[in-house]
Protein backbone atom coordinates (compact mmCIF):
# COMPACT_ATOMS: atom_id res chain seq x y z
CA UNK A 1 0.00 0.00 0.00
CA UNK A 2 3.03 2.30 0.51
CA UNK A 3 2.96 2.86 -3.10
CA UNK A 4 -0.15 4.55 -3.39
CA UNK A 5 0.70 6.99 -1.09
CA UNK A 6 1.91 10.49 -1.79
CA UNK A 7 0.22 10.28 -5.39
CA UNK A 8 -1.76 13.49 -4.72
CA UNK A 9 0.51 15.72 -3.70
CA UNK A 10 2.83 14.80 -6.64
CA UNK A 11 -0.30 15.50 -8.80
CA UNK A 12 -0.79 18.71 -7.37
CA UNK A 13 2.72 19.56 -8.65
CA UNK A 14 2.46 17.58 -11.77
CA UNK A 15 -0.95 18.63 -13.91
CA UNK A 16 -0.90 22.47 -12.98
CA UNK A 17 2.69 21.71 -14.76
CA UNK A 18 1.82 20.07 -17.97
CA UNK A 19 -1.59 21.98 -18.53
CA UNK A 20 0.75 25.21 -18.23
CA UNK A 21 2.94 24.11 -20.59
CA UNK A 22 0.10 22.74 -22.60
CA UNK A 23 -1.84 26.45 -22.40
CA UNK A 24 1.10 28.05 -24.31
CA UNK A 25 1.50 25.40 -26.98
CA UNK A 26 -2.32 25.12 -27.90
CA UNK A 27 -2.55 28.21 -28.65
CA UNK A 28 -0.11 28.25 -31.76
CA UNK A 29 -2.82 25.46 -32.76
CA UNK A 30 -5.71 27.50 -32.39
CA UNK A 31 -3.82 30.34 -34.42
CA UNK A 32 -3.20 27.82 -37.24
CA UNK A 33 -7.01 27.06 -37.19
CA UNK A 34 -8.00 31.08 -37.45
CA UNK A 35 -5.60 31.26 -40.21
CA UNK A 36 -7.98 29.46 -42.31
CA UNK A 37 -10.85 32.19 -41.43
CA UNK A 38 -8.78 34.64 -43.30
CA UNK A 39 -9.01 36.33 -46.69
CA UNK A 40 -6.21 34.13 -48.09
CA UNK A 41 -5.64 30.82 -45.72
CA UNK A 42 -3.56 28.91 -47.88
CA UNK A 43 -0.85 31.58 -47.27
CA UNK A 44 -1.47 32.67 -44.18
CA UNK A 45 -1.50 29.22 -42.43
CA UNK A 46 1.94 29.07 -44.16
CA UNK A 47 3.34 31.60 -42.78
CA UNK A 48 1.77 30.82 -39.65
CA UNK A 49 3.89 27.31 -39.69
CA UNK A 50 7.07 29.28 -40.84
CA UNK A 51 6.00 31.53 -37.29
CA UNK A 52 5.36 28.23 -35.47
CA UNK A 53 9.06 26.83 -36.54
CA UNK A 54 10.56 30.00 -35.35
CA UNK A 55 8.99 30.64 -32.27
CA UNK A 56 9.92 26.63 -31.26
CA UNK A 57 13.76 28.00 -32.26
CA UNK A 58 13.72 31.05 -29.89
CA UNK A 59 11.41 29.81 -27.16
CA UNK A 60 14.34 26.59 -26.70
CA UNK A 61 16.75 29.16 -24.93
CA UNK A 62 13.72 30.46 -22.41
CA UNK A 63 12.74 26.49 -21.63
CA UNK A 64 16.32 25.80 -21.26
CA UNK A 65 16.66 28.43 -18.65
CA UNK A 66 13.19 27.77 -17.46
CA UNK A 67 14.13 24.25 -16.28
CA UNK A 68 17.84 25.32 -14.59
CA UNK A 69 15.97 27.89 -12.82
CA UNK A 70 13.55 25.56 -11.79
CA UNK A 71 15.86 23.18 -10.12
CA UNK A 72 17.75 25.83 -9.14
CA UNK A 73 15.22 27.80 -6.86
CA UNK A 74 14.03 23.99 -5.39
CA UNK A 75 17.57 23.05 -4.45
CA UNK A 76 18.11 26.16 -2.36
CA UNK A 77 14.26 26.35 -1.07
CA UNK A 78 14.95 22.90 0.02
CA UNK A 79 18.40 24.18 2.01
CA UNK A 80 16.76 26.83 3.54
CA UNK A 81 18.73 29.40 1.61
CA UNK A 82 15.86 31.80 0.64
CA UNK A 83 18.06 34.42 -0.24
CA UNK A 84 20.27 32.97 -3.02
CA UNK A 85 16.93 30.81 -4.24
CA UNK A 86 15.72 35.19 -4.65
CA UNK A 87 19.09 35.71 -6.92
CA UNK A 88 18.85 32.69 -8.81
CA UNK A 89 15.46 34.09 -9.62
CA UNK A 90 16.29 37.52 -10.51
CA UNK A 91 19.57 36.57 -12.70
CA UNK A 92 17.34 34.23 -14.39
CA UNK A 93 14.66 36.70 -15.16
CA UNK A 94 17.34 39.49 -16.41
CA UNK A 95 18.94 36.75 -18.19
CA UNK A 96 15.39 35.92 -19.96
CA UNK A 97 14.93 39.64 -20.61
CA UNK A 98 18.08 39.57 -22.86
CA UNK A 99 17.03 36.53 -24.67
CA UNK A 100 13.56 38.61 -25.31
CA UNK A 101 15.89 41.60 -27.01
CA UNK A 102 17.96 39.09 -28.86
CA UNK A 103 14.72 37.30 -30.45
CA UNK A 104 13.49 40.55 -31.42
CA UNK A 105 16.69 41.64 -32.84
CA UNK A 106 16.94 38.20 -34.83
CA UNK A 107 13.73 38.39 -35.84
CA UNK A 108 13.46 41.84 -37.42
CA UNK A 109 16.73 42.13 -38.92
CA UNK A 110 15.69 38.45 -40.47
CA UNK A 111 12.48 39.60 -41.36
CA UNK A 112 12.67 39.53 -45.14
CA UNK A 113 15.95 36.76 -45.70
CA UNK A 114 14.40 34.13 -42.82
CA UNK A 115 11.43 33.19 -44.88
CA UNK A 116 13.48 32.25 -47.75
CA UNK A 117 14.35 29.12 -46.04
CA UNK A 118 11.43 27.97 -46.30
CA UNK A 119 9.74 29.17 -49.48
CA UNK A 120 10.00 30.94 -52.54
CA UNK A 121 6.54 32.50 -52.43
CA UNK A 122 6.10 36.36 -53.14
CA UNK A 123 3.06 36.09 -51.00
CA UNK A 124 4.24 33.80 -48.10
CA UNK A 125 6.79 35.73 -47.83
CA UNK A 126 5.94 39.23 -47.60
CA UNK A 127 2.91 37.86 -45.23
CA UNK A 128 6.23 36.30 -42.97
CA UNK A 129 8.26 40.25 -43.22
CA UNK A 130 5.33 41.94 -41.79
CA UNK A 131 4.66 39.29 -38.97
CA UNK A 132 7.96 38.40 -37.97
CA UNK A 133 8.53 41.93 -35.89
CA UNK A 134 5.87 40.87 -34.21
CA UNK A 135 6.60 37.91 -32.97
CA UNK A 136 9.87 38.98 -32.13
CA UNK A 137 8.18 42.01 -29.98
CA UNK A 138 5.99 38.78 -28.41
CA UNK A 139 8.89 37.46 -27.25
CA UNK A 140 10.03 40.59 -25.09
CA UNK A 141 7.06 39.10 -22.80
CA UNK A 142 6.98 35.25 -23.34
CA UNK A 143 10.53 34.73 -22.32
CA UNK A 144 10.48 36.40 -18.77
CA UNK A 145 6.74 34.79 -18.23
CA UNK A 146 8.57 30.97 -19.04
CA UNK A 147 11.12 31.98 -17.22
CA UNK A 148 8.81 33.37 -14.22
CA UNK A 149 6.73 29.51 -14.82
CA UNK A 150 10.50 28.12 -13.87
CA UNK A 151 10.53 29.61 -11.07
CA UNK A 152 7.29 29.05 -9.56
CA UNK A 153 7.69 25.57 -10.25
CA UNK A 154 10.63 25.46 -8.26
CA UNK A 155 9.38 27.30 -5.61
CA UNK A 156 5.83 24.25 -5.93
CA UNK A 157 3.56 26.65 -6.81
CA UNK A 158 2.86 25.74 -10.49
CA UNK A 159 -0.85 26.55 -10.35
CA UNK A 160 0.22 30.19 -10.53
CA UNK A 161 2.38 29.57 -13.38
CA UNK A 162 -1.03 28.10 -15.26
CA UNK A 163 -3.29 30.83 -14.58
CA UNK A 164 -0.69 32.73 -15.96
CA UNK A 165 -0.59 31.22 -19.02
CA UNK A 166 -4.61 30.94 -19.46
CA UNK A 167 -5.05 34.67 -18.64
CA UNK A 168 -2.19 36.21 -21.03
CA UNK A 169 -2.60 33.75 -23.79
CA UNK A 170 -6.36 32.44 -24.01
CA UNK A 171 -7.80 35.77 -22.52
CA UNK A 172 -5.50 38.66 -23.62
CA UNK A 173 -3.43 37.75 -26.47
CA UNK A 174 -6.34 35.63 -28.09
CA UNK A 175 -8.76 38.45 -28.75
CA UNK A 176 -6.40 41.08 -29.63
CA UNK A 177 -4.81 38.74 -32.36
CA UNK A 178 -9.13 38.26 -33.23
CA UNK A 179 -9.68 42.04 -33.36
CA UNK A 180 -6.49 42.15 -35.28
CA UNK A 181 -7.07 39.69 -37.97
CA UNK A 182 -10.80 40.84 -38.58
CA UNK A 183 -9.63 44.21 -39.09
CA UNK A 184 -6.78 43.04 -42.20
CA UNK A 185 -9.50 40.89 -43.11
CA UNK A 186 -12.02 43.69 -43.88
CA UNK A 187 -8.90 46.12 -45.15
CA UNK A 188 -7.94 42.91 -47.53
CA UNK A 189 -11.27 42.51 -48.64
CA UNK A 190 -12.46 46.54 -49.65
CA UNK A 191 -9.09 46.76 -51.52
CA UNK A 192 -10.31 43.71 -53.40
CA UNK A 193 -13.66 45.50 -53.84
CA UNK A 194 -12.55 48.43 -54.60
CA UNK A 195 -9.86 46.97 -57.60
CA UNK A 196 -12.41 44.87 -58.79
CA UNK A 197 -15.18 47.38 -59.55
CA UNK A 198 -14.37 49.63 -62.20
CA UNK A 199 -14.83 53.68 -62.06
CA UNK A 200 -17.60 55.24 -63.34
CA UNK A 201 -17.56 58.86 -64.65
CA UNK A 202 -20.73 61.12 -64.15
CA UNK A 203 -19.61 63.14 -67.36
CA UNK A 204 -20.06 61.68 -71.14
CA UNK A 205 -16.60 61.61 -72.52
CA UNK A 206 -16.54 63.71 -76.11
CA UNK A 207 -15.45 60.08 -77.55
CA UNK A 208 -18.48 59.09 -77.85
CA UNK A 209 -21.16 61.72 -78.75
CA UNK A 210 -23.91 61.15 -81.38
CA UNK A 211 -21.85 63.07 -84.03
CA UNK A 212 -19.31 60.68 -83.97
CA UNK A 213 -21.13 57.57 -83.26
CA UNK A 214 -23.29 58.04 -86.55
CA UNK A 215 -20.61 58.05 -89.36
CA UNK A 216 -19.27 54.91 -87.44
CA UNK A 217 -23.14 53.02 -88.22
CA UNK A 218 -23.32 54.19 -91.63
CA UNK A 219 -19.97 53.45 -92.45
CA UNK A 220 -20.74 49.83 -90.32
CA UNK A 221 -24.26 49.70 -92.37
CA UNK A 222 -22.44 50.62 -96.23
CA UNK A 223 -19.82 47.65 -95.69
CA UNK A 224 -22.29 45.00 -94.66
CA UNK A 225 -24.62 46.50 -97.46
CA UNK A 226 -21.63 45.67 -99.96
CA UNK A 227 -20.78 42.28 -98.08
CA UNK A 228 -24.56 41.19 -98.87
CA UNK A 229 -24.51 42.25 -102.58
CA UNK A 230 -21.01 40.48 -102.98
CA UNK A 231 -22.22 37.40 -101.31
CA UNK A 232 -25.82 37.22 -103.17
CA UNK A 233 -24.20 37.97 -106.15
CA UNK A 234 -22.05 34.94 -105.64
CA UNK A 235 -24.17 32.36 -103.93
CA UNK A 236 -27.21 33.07 -106.49
CA UNK A 237 -26.53 31.09 -109.78
CA UNK A 238 -25.99 28.28 -107.30
CA UNK A 239 -29.64 28.31 -105.12
CA UNK A 240 -31.51 29.40 -108.29
CA UNK A 241 -30.92 27.36 -110.94
CA UNK A 242 -32.09 28.99 -114.84
CA UNK A 243 -35.17 27.63 -115.89
CA UNK A 244 -36.00 26.27 -119.51
CA UNK A 245 -39.31 27.26 -121.20
CA UNK A 246 -40.68 24.81 -123.92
Amino acid sequence: MDCLRGWSSLLSLAVPTCVSVCLEWWWYEFMIMLCGLLVNPKATIASMGILIQTTSLVYVFPSSLSLGVSTRVGNELGANRPAKARISMIVSLVCAVALGLLAMLFTSLMRHQWGRFFTSDAEILELTAVALPIAGLCELGNCPQTTGCGVLRGSARPTIGANINLGSFYLNRLDVEAKRAKELTNTSSATTNNTSILPISSSKPEALTNSTIKPNLEEKFCIDDELVKSTSLETEPLISPKRTVH
